[in-house]
């Protein structure tokens, strides 16, 4: 009866770490990892398989972001246990839109977005739609991970190097957005980690 009883508590355990590790760090790294691809794929001049023209590239970045966020909002659906999971790729998908269009202006290989103000207008209402769709849900974890995301996704190794004419108004007004959303959060909700995160990330930024 005690090795069963002992048998009874290891196994709930290790299936914890198990769906932790599965819902939670590794869903997290391979995001991030997915976002440094596009930001390689978006910066790089060089044809990985055959020539395609930026408008291409640009919509193509923007489906996969959205099959991100699609399945994460269909996991949503299916029940508490992949939640997180399903939150965490919500964001990632959320953040892949904001770097595009971030990229659309910023790199020459993909620039299709000419006119900064545009830029601007895209990114102000997007980083208000992840606001309003993680107030709806309630969810920290995607305010938390939208946020940070956009932020690393606009700091992606060797931006801005060799891109040529981009108004820094852009970088900061980019800055700026994501700020605001964090200050927002915290007012709304009280989610004192969306400011921190903010300011760490912006201080990050500037270092890099």
């Amino acid at each position: 009866g005690a090795a069963k009883g002992k048998a009874g508590v290891v196994k709930p355990a290790a299936e914890s770490i198990e769906m932790q590790l599965g819902t939670y760090w590794f869903v997290r790294i391979g995001v991030l990892l997915l976002l440094t691809g596009a930001g390689i794929l978006a910066f790089y001049r060089r044809d990985f398989f055959f020539d395609l023209p930026p408008v291409v590239k640009v919509s193509g970045l923007y489906l996969l972001s959205g099959l991100l966020a699609g399945v994460g909002f269909w996991l949503q659906r299916t029940g508490d246990a992949l939640r997180n999971y399903a939150q965490v790729l919500i964001a990632g998908g959320f953040s892949g839109v904001y770097f595009i269009t971030y990229a659309a202006h910023i790199f020459e290989p993909v620039k299709i977005i000419t006119d900064p103000a545009v830029v601007l207008v895209l990114l102000l209402g997007w980083g208000g739609f992840m606001a309003w769709v993680a107030d709806r849900l309630k969810s920290e974890t995607v305010a938390l991970f939208a946020v940070g995301a956009s932020y690393y996704a606009t700091y992606v190794p060797l931006i801005h190097v060799d891109s040529g004419g981009v108004s820094h108004w852009v970088i900061l007004a980019s800055n700026v957005i994501l700020a605001v959303i964090a200050v927002a959060f915290m007012m709304r909700n009280r989610w004192v980690k969306m400011p921190l995160l903010s300011m760490s990330a912006a201080y990050a930024g500037f270092v890099l």
